[in-house]
């Protein structure tokens, strides 16, 4: 997601709107986490329930760009929903982690890369559901809290650095 990163960065520091690349960068990231977390899930039933997560996704996803929340708009209702998501899901694979008395956290991909998601999603969850509020009542505001997203994203991104270095067999 480092790329949409800096493609914003660049159209933002030349006055080019560029809320339309977070819109993007929100499904793609949607469907590559969840990716991410169906092979490390176990349990067909499970891997079903995330493989019909994407599909709705997806589905809500599309429906929103065409109807209630444009291109030209921050996309509160859909990243909104997305931290949502990925709270619940990066929860349940650490408690799956947990019940396996084997697994030592430690070194553990999938315990640093859930934990980095969900401080991302819980810290920043009010911050992108109000985002359009915000901008429109005081974009000062918005400018002014916008550095602590920056702050939050980088903790994660140590987090996912961790589970990058993490040796071993994370699939069971």
């Amino acid at each position: 997601m480092c790329i949409f990163g800096l493609i914003q960065h660049l159209m933002s520091i030349n006055h080019i709107r560029n809320l339309w690349v977070l819109s993007i960068s929100t499904l793609i990231e949607f469907v590559l986490i969840i990716s991410m977390f169906f092979f490390w899930k176990t349990k067909e039933r499970d891997r079903i329930l995330l493989a019909l997560c994407v599909c709705l996704f997806v589905s809500f996803w599309l429906v929103s760009k065409f109807t209630f929340e444009p291109f030209s708009a921050f996309d509160s209702f859909t990243s909104t929903t997305a931290k949502m998501i990925y709270i619940v899901i990066a929860t349940t694979v650490l408690f799956d982690i947990q019940k396996d008395s084997k697994t030592r956290l430690k070194t553990d991909a999938r315990v640093w890369f859930a934990s980095g998601l969900i401080i991302y999603s819980v810290v920043t969850l009010l911050m992108f559901a109000l985002f359009n509020v915000m901008l429109k009542e005081s974009p000062n505001l918005v400018k002014t809290i916008w550095p602590f997203n920056w702050l939050i994203f980088i903790i994660a991104n140590l987090f996912y650095a961790r589970a990058i270095w993490c040796p071993g067999d994370t699939s069971a």
